[in-house]
């Protein structure tokens, strides 16, 4: 799968245009990643101690204290307001940073910055290292990253959360390897298993610990949106330990083993049966959100009502009442258990 980024595939002698290595990239950037520290902690210091003009004026100046980062080849210089800093940023050969800016409390800006891929025929960008990221800087779903790209936003599929431990557990502190495995697992694995259309269901399955659902959700896109000659090709033993011991999934590893060993008739089966688990479960899932529910002084107020209005706060909202408690787990155990029959079904 060839990436946007030319360094990935072609050696340039000078050593301007050679791509540093990961370790050469953190050490060049880290002057970015300090000033962001100092700014943010600078922030923080005005909304949770007392306000002056002296602090205003403190974390004005430090927005627009220059930064250098880079090489010795050019004298850019880069400060957080400026509407070019990606720009510059791959001026100065680092065409795979991307530093995004979000309104945080009060209008002041929290910011993000990461080392991502994009790669020619693919739905999703890759993120594959976290450089920085506000404390108050946060997901919607912690599998996407949702950025400025190209003047427009788009979800990036967050492999760097997984990074620390592919580096310990498979490409034992080799960094270059571990960019490796995890271009490959987000790009032929997870690229299928995961799209933005779940981020709703994902979230409430978490709230109401829906194991079997998620990993049915994962299998079912994972059937209908992979290539699965590129799945056959690319599995090797990094993947296996990737979905062994990184993010375990045990189902999910079952249909990449079977899917190595299927045939076409079988394959077809495959994708008709997830078609038809996904009408179900979906039917299962909308059936949940519909339960009525107490809720404050008011009686029969639908689940879907209280999860999409307090949707980034829902660990604060529940668990519900006890009396209402029987009638919801007895929804998400028909999900669970819908979710299982489909497990028995595909694997036979």
């Amino acid at each position: 799968m060839r990436s946007y980024y030319p360094g990935d595939y072609v050696e340039y002698n000078h050593e301007y245009y050679k791509k540093p290595s990961h370790e050469d990239t953190v050490r060049m950037i880290q002057p970015l990643v300090a000033h962001l520290g100092r700014v943010d902690a600078s922030r923080l210091d005005l909304f949770h101690n007392t306000v002056s003009i002296s602090k205003l004026q403190h974390y004005n100046d430090l927005l627009l204290e220059p930064v250098k980062i880079g090489r010795k080849y050019s004298d850019h210089e880069i400060k957080l307001p400026d509407q070019d800093i990606e720009r510059k940023l791959a001026h100065e050969g680092f065409w795979d940073i991307k530093l995004s800016v979000r309104k945080g409390r009060m209008g002041f800006p929290k910011y993000y910055l990461c080392e991502y891929r994009e790669f020619l025929g693919r739905n999703y960008g890759i993120v594959l290292t976290d450089y920085y990221k506000s404390e108050d800087y946060q997901f919607t779903d912690s599998r996407f990253s949702r950025m400025i790209n190209y003047g427009h936003e788009s979800n990036f599929i967050r492999m760097s959360s997984f990074r620390s431990d592919v580096n310990r557990l498979i490409s034992k502190e080799n960094q270059e390897k571990t960019n490796d495995v995890l271009k490959k697992v987000g790009s032929y694995f997870l690229q299928g298993a995961w799209h933005e259309d779940q981020i709703a269901a994902w979230i409430v399955s978490g709230v109401f610990g829906l194991a079997k659902f998620r990993e049915a959700i994962e299998i079912i896109y994972f059937i209908l949106g992979s290539d699965f000659t590129e799945t056959r090709n690319y599995f090797d033993e990094d993947i296996e330990q990737f979905f062994t011991k990184v993010y375990p999934r045990k189902a999910f590893l079952r249909m990449i083993n079977k899917i190595g060993s299927s045939t076409a008739e079988d394959m077809q089966e495959m994708e008709r049966i997830a078609r038809e688990w996904y009408r179900s479960l979906n039917k299962a899932f909308s059936g949940f959100l519909k339960t009525e529910v107490s809720w404050g002084t008011m009686e029969n107020m639908p689940m879907y009502k209280i999860i999409y209005s307090n949707f980034y706060r829902l660990g604060e909202v529940f668990p519900l009442e006890s009396s209402d408690e029987k009638m919801v787990n007895e929804n998400t155990g028909q999900i669970e258990e819908i979710s299982q029959q489909f497990f028995d079904l595909i694997y036979g």
